[in-house]
C-alpha cells in the first residue's frame, strides 16, 4: 500500500505524505502571535 493523506492524528513519514515546515515555523509563529489567519494545505 502506498502513502496516503492523514488528517486525523499523528503523521508517520513511512505511511503518510509529509511537508517539511521547519523553514516556515518562525513566520507561522509571528502570524499566530499577531492573530493573523492563514492556511496550511
Amino acid at each position: 500500500m502506498g502513502k496516503c493523506f492523514n488528517t486525523t492524528g499523528l503523521c508517520k513519514p513511512e505511511k503518510h505524505y509529509m511537508v517539511e515546515m521547519d523553514e516556515r515555523l518562525d513566520t507561522i509563529k509571528k502570524m499566530v502571535d499577531q492573530g493573523a489567519y492563514f492556511m496550511i494545505n
